[in-house]
């Protein structure tokens, strides 16, 4: 059982517009073995990645919603009951669990508490909600309605929790609201939380969000500092990338890359970004991606941003789907099948692994190039009998 019909009422945008912002949160792959749940409401299974088999499917993990893998254990958030298009407005979500269990052996290893998870689109799926699970430091981070907390990774004891605070839904493009398009990233001791600008009503149609960003310390929850930011993606959480232990961010106002110490929210780089997201209509619908050396944004296509020299490569003709993007792995960009329309006599439909330009050998002038065959010098009547 899978598509928009197990977890919304209707469809609308094609189908695009009601995913789940979190569905990819579901795939796992580590070594020779995917995890993921194989319906929308059912437990984590473990499939041998060569053959596709079912390897175990794990007790106490029904109704996941979405999986982590850290150092042989399974963190997942798990829904206490099941979710779909049932649920209609007048009913509140169904609450979250966090669990716990050792990948191997499937043993159960701890379930903490029933936590309000965070919507983070209105309308049709306004109750298909998630927690933003984050490893890291020996902690288990997330994000709900109205906290931000951490666990012990060992036991699942809450280490510590922070009030979110009011937030009014900011509305753009319809009835989109971007109340719950935060991101969470660890780094080094810092959790780092991106949280839209409560105080905006409305959000134009093709501009950056504009939301905030705080550190904070992975010990004790205090915030460290906060600074103005900006949310690249259409509709979707912001991005924070961490490369060569900086955090970093784009920042709206100045239109370019930001690259902070993530202890102390100081700017150390900034990469101009005017060139590679200097486009018109809006920036697809789906986050960026990045690797140590380039940041792979989708503005229009897909531009690589150099993170050394800042030089920019834009491919207008290449994007991903709604809601996931590309995927760069294995020296190669993935860009998956995508219903947009842009460009329509040049952009590459299908399924694509890109990769980088070839390089032409090099000619050797030594030795005779030129391969005689067995039909050499045996033509004597060069005149072609096609006429001019």
């Amino acid at each position: 059982p899978w598509g928009w019909s197990q977890w919304s009422d209707h469809s609308y945008g094609h189908g695009r517009w009601n995913l789940p912002t979190h569905i990819a949160r579901r795939l796992v792959a580590i070594g020779d073995r995917v995890y993921v749940t194989l319906g929308f409401n059912s437990p984590l299974t473990a499939l041998d990645a060569a053959t596709g088999k079912t390897v175990k499917t794990y007790p106490k993990s029904e109704f996941t919603n979405e999986i982590l893998y850290h150092e042989g254990t399974l963190v997942l958030a798990v829904n206490v009951a099941a979710q779909g298009p049932g649920h209609v407005k007048d009913k509140a979500p169904v609450k979250k669990a966090v669990v716990a269990l050792n990948a191997k052996t499937g043993e159960f290893l701890w379930r903490s508490g029933e936590f309000d998870g965070a919507s983070s689109k209105a309308d049709a799926v306004e109750r298909v909600t998630h927690l933003m699970l984050v490893v890291g430091g020996g902690k288990v981070f997330l994000v709900g309605e109205n906290e931000v907390a951490a666990l012990d990774l060992k036991t699942g004891k809450r280490v510590w929790s922070r009030d979110r605070g009011a937030r009014k839904k900011q509305v753009t493009y319809g009835h989109y609201y971007f109340t719950n398009l935060s991101g969470l990233v660890y780094h080094d001791g810092v959790v780092l939380l991106t949280e839209p600008n409560p105080n905006e009503k409305h959000l134009a149609w093709n501009a950056p969000a504009k939301t905030a960003l705080f550190g904070i310390a992975a010990d004790t929850g205090k915030e460290l500092w906060s600074r103005q930011c900006g949310i690249w993606g259409h509709y979707n959480p912001g991005d924070l990338f961490i490369i060569d232990n900086l955090a970093w961010i784009h920042s709206a106002p100045e239109f370019s890359i930001v690259g902070l110490d993530p202890r102390s929210g100081r700017v150390k780089r900034t990469i101009a970004t005017k060139e590679a997201l200097d486009q018109g209509h809006h920036h697809r619908c789906y986050r960026n991606k990045a690797t140590t050396r380039y940041f792979v944004t989708g503005r229009r296509g897909t531009e690589f941003i150099d993170v050394k020299s800042g030089q920019t490569r834009r491919h207008h003709w290449v994007r991903g789907t709604c809601r996931y993007g590309t995927m760069p792995a294995n020296g190669l960009l993935y860009a998956p099948p995508h219903p947009c329309v842009c460009y329509i006599t040049a952009k590459l439909n299908g399924f694509w692994a890109l990769a980088p330009a070839r390089q032409t050998p090099a000619r050797s002038a030594q030795g005779d190039r030129l391969i005689k065959g067995p039909a050499y010098g045996k033509i004597t009547d060069r005149k072609s009998e096609v006429a001019d």
